[in-house]
């Protein structure tokens, strides 16, 4: 038998399963691995990295998984956001340098001229949040 119509009480009812099983997925986000904050310099060749973004990705061939993290560089300082912060533990860190941030209106979109082409670093990032330096050096 296909029902098609509900009355007003079981409207309430299905409304209350669809958004209790809803709500069980959503804070399946939240039971996830600890993230941590991290936050340091950016150095290339001896000098901070004026803009840019850094990518930390849990390295795998080191047996290490989760989310990744993410922050721009700001005048040679990076900060994760709580939300997008590193999972500790042996990471590839990627890095985008730039010379500046440029207005998104200049035609050169939220970054003007690259400093190198994307550089990553190998690193055993703390299970705590905490300071960390990036050092590029070629």
């Amino acid at each position: 038998m296909i029902l098609t119509r509900f009355d007003p009480a079981t409207c309430l009812l299905l409304w209350c399963v669809i958004s209790l099983i809803g709500q069980s997925g959503c804070s399946r986000s939240a039971d996830g691995p600890a993230r941590y904050a991290l936050q340091g310099r950016v150095v290339y060749q001896g000098k901070p990295v004026p803009a840019g973004e850094v990518f930390f990705e849990p390295d795998a061939e080191a047996g290490n998984s989760g989310p990744a993290g993410i922050a721009d560089i700001q005048d040679g300082k990076y900060r994760t956001r709580p939300e997008w912060g590193v999972v500790g533990g042996p990471h590839v860190i990627r890095v985008l340098g730039y010379e500046s941030r440029v207005p998104v209106n200049a035609g050169l979109g939220e970054f003007g001229k690259p400093l190198f082409s994307e550089k990553r670093v190998k690193a055993d990032l703390p299970k705590t949040s905490g300071e960390f330096e990036i050092v590029i050096d070629k």
